[in-house]
Formats: C-alpha cells, sequence, structure tokens
C-alpha cells in the first residue's frame, strides 16, 4: 500500500531534483505532440514509487501496482492526477491506462538519444549535447536524494556491471543500442553478454576515517554505454569525475584493474591535474618487481634501494597475493548459518561474501587446497565443477567446508601482509608527490638518508643499532651510484663539514607520473594499511549485487525491461534513487541524523488519520518522559 506521505515525499524529490523543467524544455524543441494524460511530473513520480517498492520497473508494471485492481483506483487517480473515461468501473471512478507511460518512455528515449545506432541523422555537436543532457538528468536526481545537511566524503569508488538487453522489447523491437561485450564472469555467467554497461559512483568512506555512525553509501551518478566501450572504460565517465573534482567533491577515486585499458593521458593525467587521486589496486597477475634503465629494481610502483639483497628481490617477485583479503579470523554462528542456508537456495557463488570489513568475494575457483583443476579446464568450468562438489554436502559439511576456506584465506593474509612489511624495510621514501609545480614528478628519499637503513655511503646511518635497522651493501648501479657536486642544499656545506663542490652521492630519485601510474598507491602495496585502503572500493560490489537481485531493484535481464540507452539511463538512475533513500533510511535507523524534510519520519497512524510530523515528534517526546519518570 503506497501511503499519501510517501506520494508527497517523492514529489517533493522530484521538484527539488529539476528533472522535469530539464526534461520539458528537450521535449518541446521538436514539438509536443498529441497531449498525454499524465504529466511528466507524475510520471517520475510513479516510477520512483515503483522502484521504491520493489516492483518491476517497467511502464507496464505501473498498471498492475495502481490500476489492476478496483480499490486502488482513487489512490492511482489521487496519484498521477488523470482523467480517463472508462465503461468498466464505477461511475466516476477513472483509471490509469499503461499507454501513456509507455509513450512517455518511449518518447523520452527517441529525443534524447544520441548514439549512431538509435539516432543517426543527428550531427555530432547535437550527439555532445544530448549526451550532456543525459548526464545532468541522473546528476540532478541522484543529488536530490543526499540530504542537504550530510556532507560529502570526497571519496568515490567506480565500477562497471554488465546488464543484459532485453531481447524483445515490446515496442521497438530488439534494443538498437545493445552490444556484445566481455564481463568477468561468475557461477553460472557467461563472459560474453549481449546489452549495457551501467558505470556507477558510489560514496565511500575517506582513507583512515572511521565515524561513529557510518555514512549511508550513496549512488553519485549513472553512465550508460553500450557493451563495447570505445577509448576505454575511462573515457565515459571522466565528465563526471572532472565536474566532481571541480566542485569539491572528489578527492579520491577508487578504480579496479579493468580500468587498465584507458590510456594515462586521456584519463588518468586530466584527473591528477584537477586534483584526484586515483587509486588502483595492483593486478595479482601482474609484475611486482621491475627494473629501471639505471638499475634501480622497483616494487609495483615503488622505487627500492639497489642495495636491496637477492632475497628479498625473489620475495617479492614471487609474493602472492591472496584470492580475498580478510582482516578478521573469526566466525559466528549466525554468520556461518546463513552462508549455509544461502548455498542450499540455489544462489551463485558471487553471494558468498566474506562477513568481515573487507567485504570481498570468495573466488571459488582460486587457492582451493582440496580441489586441483584438471588440465585443459577453463575458469568457467573449474568454478562450476567446485560449486556442483559443494552442493552435494549437507549443511554441517558445507559449514565445515566454508569456515575451513575462511581461515585460509585469512592465513594468506597475514602471510601477504608479512612478507610486503619485509619488503617495504628496502623501500625508498616519498618525499614529494606529483604537482604542477615541480614538473609532475614525484621526489622519493634514499632509505639510509631517511633513518630507514643503514648504508656504508651515508655515514650516519651507519651509526643506528644493527638490531634497530637492516643493513644494505651498496653497488655500482642504481640512482645512488651517481654523484654530483655539493651545493648549497646539503647540510655538510651549511655546516662547514665538507667544501662546496664536493662530490657526493645522489640521494633522491625522481619519478616521472606516467612511469608505471595505474599501479601506484597512497600506502606501500601489500601492508595493512594498503588492503584497508583497497578494499572500500569493494563496497561497490555489494551495492551491484542488490542492484541486480529480484528481492532488491531488478537491474537485470528480464526484469528491468527497457531498451534504448537514454530509457537505460532515465530508468536506471531511478533505480540508484531509490537506493539512495532506502540506505538514507537505514543509516537514520543506526542512528543518523538530518534535518532534511525529505527524510522526515513517517506520520504516526492513529486510527483512520495520520499524524503531522510536528504531531509525531511530540508524541515521541512525551513517551520518553514517560520512559524516563518510570526509570527514575
Amino acid at each position: 500500500m503506497i501511503r499519501d506521505w510517501e506520494i508527497e515525499r517523492v514529489r517533493l524529490l522530484v521538484d527539488r531534483s529539476g528533472v522535469v523543467p530539464l526534461v520539458e524544455a528537450e521535449m518541446r524543441r521538436r514539438g509536443t505532440g498529441r497531449l498525454s494524460s499524465v504529466t511528466l511530473r507524475d510520471w517520475f513520480v510513479c516510477e520512483v514509487l515503483t522502484a521504491i517498492h520493489g516492483q518491476n520497473l517497467h511502464s507496464s508494471e505501473v498498471r498492475r501496482m495502481f490500476t489492476d485492481l478496483k480499490e486502488s483506483t482513487l489512490a492511482a487517480q489521487f496519484l498521477v492526477g488523470t482523467r480517463i473515461p472508462t465503461s468498466d468501473v464505477l461511475e466516476g471512478d477513472r483509471i490509469v491506462s499503461v499507454s501513456p507511460f509507455e509513450t512517455r518512455l518511449r518518447t523520452m528515449n527517441e529525443r534524447l538519444s544520441f548514439l549512431q545506432s538509435s539516432a543517426p541523422d543527428i550531427t555530432p555537436e547535437e550527439a555532445m549535447r544530448r549526451e550532456a543532457l543525459q548526464q545532468e538528468i541522473s546528476y540532478r536526481l541522484l543529488r536530490a536524494t543526499r540530504p542537504i545537511d550530510l556532507p560529502d566524503t570526497r571519496a568515490m569508488a567506480a565500477d562497471s556491471t554488465a546488464v543484459e538487453a532485453w531481447g524483445q522489447f515490446r515496442i521497438g523491437g530488439n534494443d538498437p543500442d545493445a552490444r556484445p561485450g566481455y564481463r568477468t564472469p561468475k557461477l553460472g555467467e557467461r563472459s560474453v553478454f549481449h546489452g549495457h554497461a551501467y558505470f556507477v559512483f558510489s560514496s565511500v568512506d575517506r582513507d583512515g576515517v572511521r565515524p561513529a555512525v557510518a555514512a549511508p553509501r550513496l549512488f553519485e551518478q549513472l553512465v550508460v554505454r553500450p557493451a563495447n566501450v570505445e577509448g576505454g572504460v575511462g573515457i565515459p565517465v571522466l565528465p563526471f569525475a572532472l565536474r566532481a573534482a571541480a566542485e569539491g567533491r572528489l578527492q579520491e577515486l577508487l578504480l579496479d584493474s579493468a580500468w587498465f585499458n584507458t590510456s594515462f593521458e586521456d584519463f588518468f593525467a586530466p584527473l591528477q591535474e584537477a586534483g584526484v587521486r586515483v587509486i588502483i589496486p595492483p593486478k595479482a597477475s601482474m609484475k611486482r618487481i621491475t627494473v629501471r634503465a639505471d638499475g634501480t629494481p622497483m616494487f609495483f610502483a615503488v622505487p627500492l634501494c639497489p642495495g636491496t639483497p637477492q632475497e628479498m628481490i625473489d620475495l617479492a617477485r614471487t609474493l602472492k597475493q591472496p584470492a580475498a583479503m580478510t582482516l578478521e579470523p573469526g566466525f559466528t554462528e549466525q554468520e556461518l548459518d546463513e552462508l549455509a542456508r544461502m548455498a542450499d537456495q540455489e544462489l551463485d557463488a558471487a553471494e558468498l561474501v566474506l562477513p568481515d570489513d573487507a567485504d570481498q568475494e570468495i573466488h571459488l575457483a582460486e587457492d582451493d587446497e582440496e580441489y586441483e583443476q584438471p588440465v585443459g579446464s577453463t575458469p568457467d568450468e573449474d568454478s562450476e565443477r567446485w560449486w556442483r562438489k559443494v552442493r552435494k554436502l549437507s549443511w554441517p559439511e558445507r559449514r565445515e567446508h566454508i569456515k575451513r576456506r575462511k581461515h585460509k584465506v585469512y592465513e594468506d593474509t597475514i602471510q601477504f601482509i608479512e612478507a610486503s612489511e619485509k619488503v617495504k624495510a628496502y623501500a625508498l621514501t616519498r618525499k614529494e608527490s606529483a604537482t604542477a609545480e615541480n614538473g609532475w614528478q614525484e621526489r622519493w628519499e634514499c632509505g639510509a638518508k631517511s633513518g630507514l637503513l643503514r648504508c656504508p655511503r651515508i655515514p650516519e646511518s651507519m651509526l643506528i643499532d644493527p638490531a634497530d635497522r637492516p643493513t644494505v651493501l651498496p653497488c655500482d648501479t642504481g640512482f645512488c651510484a651517481q654523484t654530483r657536486p655539493a651545493d648549497g642544499r646539503d647540510k655538510d656545506v651549511r655546516d662547514g663539514t665538507i667544501p662546496l663542490g664536493t662530490p657526493v652521492y645522489v640521494t633522491s630519485l625522481r619519478l616521472d607520473r606516467n612511469e608505471r601510474p595505474k599501479v601506484r598507491s597512497k600506502h606501500f602495496p601489500g601492508t595493512l594499511a594498503w588492503i584497508k585502503d583497497v578494499t572500500r572500493r569493494s563496497r561497490v560490489e555489494g551495492d551491484f549485487g542488490v542492484l541486480k537481485s529480484q528481492s532488491g531493484s531488478g537491474l537485470t535481464k528480464g526484469y528491468f525491461a527497457v531498451g534504448g540507452q537514454a530509457a537505460h539511463v532515465i530508468l536506471g538512475t531511478i533505480v540508484l534513487a531509490a537506493r539512495n533513500m532506502k540506505n538514507i533510511e537505514a543509516w537514520l535507523a543506526r542512528g543518523g541524523e538530518t534535518a532534511d524534510p525529505l527524510y522526515a519520519p513517517e506520520p504516526v497512524l492513529q486510527g483512520f488519520g495520520e499524524l503531522t510530523v510536528a504531531q509525531a515528534a511530540q508524541v515521541r517526546r512525551s513517551h520518553l518522559d514517560r520512559t524516563d519518570q518510570q526509570a527514575a
């Protein structure tokens, strides 16, 4: 049942966003055609309410919710304000037809499309204008869901998910904008799909910040493209990232390894110049150790001392990143029961989520100590074989099996952290980040100069107790093998220890911003701080799971039944807006506070009437006063 206060709340959201006049102005550019019995404002209200209540987000479902039952005709009339005479209801009643809703969706899709497949006759300038308009609609509606007094975290995670095309769209046939593309397959999925790629920005906590009441995870922007994204996945999302940076809402952008196929000049350099730090966890298959032309070894993108022992180089080269990283070793009985129940309900393995702060998925095909992958089998076949094996187990056996996997991943993570800490002891110290003032170069200082190592080339470092710092043997390669004449920068010259011009060893190294830029992070790779930092990005994966589940928002094939990119942008944004409102309600239930009237407490039913917000607050205060008196 949809109550009156819900309708008014969604109307306030739509009015505050300003999307209605924006779209109406676009619709009038080519003439309005025949007048529709459903206003554009009421259309948005109906669709948002449909998404909030978890129904199939398709125009035909609006009739099922509001008009199929005779008892709901008055609610439908109040909601959409239509006046359509019919003969199959009592005199005086009016019913909403599904046709105006489908017509609205089809018309908006036609007039907002900018791709050659759906709008082949428009000019490139018109295509750019329509693309910007689509992004403005998504921006305004999602921004309106944020409470007015909730500060921005200035940190976002961006990721993409595959949404398969509706095979036979009811009105226009096959989706003209859908294309075949590749995705990371999970159990029961193929790596090739036909449809659209949804790029979503989601707000996350800033690195190292743990508020008393965790801020709600909100969707900030949606960008939709056909599955085969041209130019790399970073190109479609760059305009919003630059806009958010200019507004002071984005300083850290967390991505996953799929963004490696975007060139540095086209994506990373503009963000860096806008003041955005891009954080990407290194791929598990990447080379951990590389050697620069001067002989300096690098661990991912962190330069190491040229005198690093060979056993440390070998350790870094063979360091194995766990399939999933967790920071908590324990299980509760409730969590085990839930995992066993999920496994029994034919749910795919992607929903076996680690129940801890890391929030990482267990990749069932990797690091399974009880299963050896047959020669010649693919990862998909291996995962399916493992899943069939687990499904034959009883509940207690499944619980024990998952528990062993959990502890194995935890042990692998601890080993990963310990090995990384050993390598970290030989890393150079970053003294300057890349900025426009220093020519976009990072400056790294010798570990012995920073007091982290003992090296004969730095006499003062040899005064440190050998038990406190490792000792390196200098070699004839690497940046520190070079010399330069001492000048005013040297402390020894200022102290009068050595004369001006005395040859001294080079103790700092400069890295250009385009030297391995996509594997750089704020913290040393593999350390505890690095794991906590990059696992913030994994939260968007959990949001995708809710969006695509039929119990959530149904952003899947056959459930999100629309065709055309513009329709995907509009209805997809509505799905995200509905999810934002639910996340904020959950945040308020956890103890969050906001004075935004959009999230005022729902009126309390009292008999046949409803209390206003002020009356409900008075009742709550009276109840608390009585409770305090009884406690006293």
